[in-house]
């Protein structure tokens, strides 16, 4: 039972550490990009899949339009983001710019 115990601890510090490593969306291709910021109100949203979105489209508070792409996780998935726009709650969003592509490294609350 014990060494049962602690194979499955094991198993879980492995798969946690995984998970952090393929999941880091500060990894960038090119470490010379700046990473920006902008706040605002989600326009629109499409879901790539569960866990990522193909589109995010975000009016800052400034009222410039943004749109953004994804290349993994970023933090929200896209029922989130949706709560945000449902309820008019904003959203900070880190992105990059990729060969003119707005690209979401994060997003927070």
């Amino acid at each position: 039972m014990n060494k049962s115990l602690s194979f499955s601890a094991l198993m879980i510090a492995i798969l946690m550490l995984i998970m952090t490593a393929s999941c880091n969306p500060t990894d960038l291709d090119n470490h010379d990009q700046s990473i920006m910021e902008i706040r605002g109100h989600v326009l629109e949203i499409v879901p790539k899949n569960v866990s990522e979105f193909e589109t995010l489209k975000v009016r800052a508070e400034d009222g410039q339009l943004y749109q953004f792409t994804s290349d993994t996780f970023t933090g929200f998935t896209p029922g989130h983001i949706k709560e945000h726009q449902l309820f008019g709650q904003t959203l900070l969003v880190r992105f990059i710019s990729r060969d003119g592509i707005l690209v979401a490294i994060t997003l927070e609350d």
